[in-house]
Formats: C-alpha cells, structure tokens, sequence
C-alpha cells in the first residue's frame, strides 16, 4: 500500500491536476489510505498539506469541485471544525459574502455525532482559535433557545455518560411517550424546552425504543410526527436523537440535494463505509438513486458529480488496505 500511495504523490505532483488523476488519486482511495497520502505528501513537498495543494486548482468551474476533494482529503474531526468555521462566517478562506450563521449547517454537523468526536472537534476548535467553543455556538444561536440548549448538551463534556445510560428513574418508556405525544399536541416554546431535555437525557437505544413504542401506541412514526409539528431545524436536531448517522445524513442529504455546500460536508466529510450506509438507507427510504438524483442536481457540472460518485461508491485501492 505505501508503494501505490508513493506513487499517487508522485503523480500529483508531477503531472498537471486533472480530473482523471485526481478520480484516480483521491476518490479511489480509502479515507485511512488518504491519511497517509497526506502524510507522505507534507514529507516531500516542504509541510505542504494535500489539502493545501488542492487549493492550486484553477478555473471557476472547478470551485465546487476542489471544495468537495478538500472535504474528503482531511481528517473527520478537521472536517468538522471546518464545517463549523464557515456556518459561523469564520472562515475567510471561503471568500462568502453572505455574513449570516448558517444554523443548519451547525446542526448538521454536531448532531448524531459520537461525543468523543464532538469533544474532539471542540478541543481541535480551540486549540487552533484560542476561543471558547460552547460561547461561540451559543452565541450563534441565541435567535433560537431550544437550539442553544441543544447544542449546548451536544457538546458537554457528559456526553458519554448519557449515551451508556440504560435506567429509566425519570419514568417508565411507557410515561415517556405519552409526555411526548402530549408535547407534540400543541408545541409551545416552553414544552419544547422540556421536550429538548427529554431526548438529550436519554441514550440513542432509550430513544430507539421510545420511537418504537410511539409508534406501536399511537400508530404515528416520530420522525414524521415531529417534523409535521415541529417544522424547521428544531425538529431536525430532535429527530437526530433517534436515528443512528446513515439515517440522519440521508434524510439531510434528500432535503438539501440542490445545496452544494451540504453535499460537500456531508458526503465529502464521511468516511466510506458510513456512505455506503448512506446510499443504501436513502434508496430504500426514498426509493430512489442517491447518485441519480445528485447527477440531476448538477446537470451543468459533470466533473464535480463524478467526484462525488466515485467517493461515494469506488471502494478503497487495494480494498482491503
């Protein structure tokens, strides 16, 4: 394996930054191989970064193109604090105009999330922008304080004492569920509130099992029943407490297919076996082809779907590497 990924710095370096190079350089691989690709690049070409090197690509049309690959070129954890930098309007190397916080962007990124990796992005985050991470996502979101509480509980530091939680001596499942489905009735913004700290005490399985009781109960599915009462991004962030990552990203991806910016975040941020869970929840949910539909999303940019498709569906070189 180091041979090949020699072999794909070498190419990089030596020939012009085409589109066939970069397919077969970058999207073919694994993430765990373009680990070290970069490794060996910042080796021999001065501490240079793959995703540095990246940058070079000329043409306008190649713009969305390069932001995907620099997506997928970098750590999980560097791609979170990425993401959060430019939904915070932080990152000046994005050149937006726009200076408004791109909420669903936060949300997107912090929710069905481990916590080890949220208390990674959050210590990556202020290791690198001497700010405090919880002040600055608070402060973003101080429009809306169901959000903020949320967030706010995402990134605590027990985090993962609440997901290994399997009691129930704040109520039975049973109770649990005819609070929601009362809460549900006629959201207020107090019982959202209340609602918030419901799914944000309880474990991912506590929740799993709540939605399926729900369902048997009253014969409604959460997920829908709370994206039709609660509609906008409190509903998405609720609804993350009880679906695992594949489900979450293919319900965001399906809502924001047109939006380049979510596809390069979501897909370009995720690993490979995490897409391939993606693309299979997504055609037996939507009942459709999750790169079908993102070729007819971006008719005029056939390189930029290209890359996207082959990082979602080319296995790592060799696959067992």
């Amino acid at each position: 394996m180091i041979y090949l990924l020699t072999l794909d710095v070498f190419t990089l370096t030596h020939f012009p930054i085409d589109h066939p190079t970069l397919l077969e350089t970058i999207c073919n691989r694994s993430q765990k191989q373009l680990y070290k690709t970069d490794e060996i690049f910042r080796q021999k070409n001065d501490r240079q970064t793959l995703s540095e090197y990246l940058s070079t690509m000329k043409g306008k049309e190649k713009r969305e193109s390069k932001r995907f690959l620099k997506y997928v070129v970098v750590d999980g954890v560097e791609v979170d604090v990425r993401s959060l930098r430019k939904a915070l309007n932080l990152d000046s190397e994005e050149g937006d105009a726009s200076s408004s916080v791109n909420q669903r962007a936060i949300i997107e990124t912090l929710c069905a999330k481990s916590p080890e990796r949220l208390v990674a992005a959050r210590e990556l985050y202020e290791r690198l922008f001497d700010a405090n991470f919880l002040e600055t996502l608070q402060s973003s979101l101080a429009s809306d304080p169901v959000l903020a509480i949320i967030v706010t509980a995402l990134v605590s530091h027990n985090r993962q004492e609440i997901m290994e939680r399997t009691d129930w001596e704040d109520g039975s499942p049973e109770s649990l569920v005819e609070e929601i489905e009362g809460m549900l009735v006629e959201p207020t913004p107090d019982n959202l509130q209340e609602l918030a700290m419901t799914f944000l005490t309880h474990s991912l399985d506590q929740m799993k099992l709540i939605a399926q009781l729900y369902e048997s109960t009253h014969h409604k599915n959460l997920e829908r029943e709370i994206t039709k009462k609660i509609p906008g991004l409190v509903g998405v962030a609720l609804n993350s407490f009880t679906l695992d990552r594949a489900p979450f990203l293919a319900r965001q991806i399906h809502d924001s297919i047109s939006d380049p910016d979510t596809i390069n975040r979501l897909i370009g941020g995720s690993d490979k076996p995490l897409l391939a869970e993606v693309k299979k929840v997504y055609e037996s949910h939507f009942r459709a082809d999750l790169m079908v539909d993102i070729a007819n999303a971006y008719p005029t940019a056939p390189e930029y779907v290209a890359y996207v498709t082959s990082w979602t569906t080319a296995p790592g070189f060799p696959s067992t590497a």
